[in-house]
């Protein structure tokens, strides 16, 4: 009984752990988008690329060095180097991809309070199951601005499967008939 019940502990604090940390690890693709939301940007070299979500920021140089981009587990800060304005274009941003669908679904992607980039709001953000966006269209910013984004994510709903009923139908029918017999 003993041992049963340390597995079950060592199980849920391990279920615990992953829920904790939803997004380290696991592999996300950055693209940066200008100036629509459809035309990759070719800028730095990190503009459009694969990494893994790990313990230390994940690009340096965030597209044409304006600062850096950390992915933790459950946040995406962005800390700016210098002083600029983002282009009036359509679209003047980033799109964080689950490429290989590792991550329980997107459930909500929020502005966090340490967050004082003058002008961004929710309006700005979007997000899908496996998307994240952040349009950044005419904002300014100064080597003191940082933007954190709080993500958390919820499991794909599991849809009933179409045989059950039919199961229950069955089981139905051979109750009846071992009834009658």
């Amino acid at each position: 009984m003993k041992k049963v019940l340390a597995v079950a502990v060592l199980a849920a604090s391990a279920v615990g752990s992953a829920m904790a940390a939803p997004l380290m690890g696991s592999v996300l693709n950055y693209q940066y988008y200008y100036p629509d939301s459809g035309t990759s940007y070719a800028g730095t070299p990190d503009v459009n690329s694969n990494f893994i979500v790990g313990p230390d920021a994940e690009f340096y140089t965030l597209t044409d060095a304006i600062g850096s981009m950390d992915v933790t587990a459950d946040q995406v800060i962005v800390d700016f180097s210098h002083s600029g304005t983002f282009g009036p274009a359509t679209f003047n941003g980033w799109v964080l991809t689950d490429i290989f669908s590792n991550i329980d679904r997107f459930a909500s992607v929020t502005i966090d309070a340490a967050t004082n980039m003058v002008g961004l709001d929710a309006s700005r953000l979007s997000f899908t199951d496996d998307t994240i966006a952040l349009n950044w269209q005419g904002l300014a910013f100064d080597a003191d601005t940082r933007v954190v984004l709080n993500v958390s994510t919820s499991p794909f709903p599991v849809p009933e499967p179409g045989s059950l009923p039919l199961l229950g139908a069955a089981l139905l029918g051979i109750a009846f008939i071992r009834r009658n017999a």
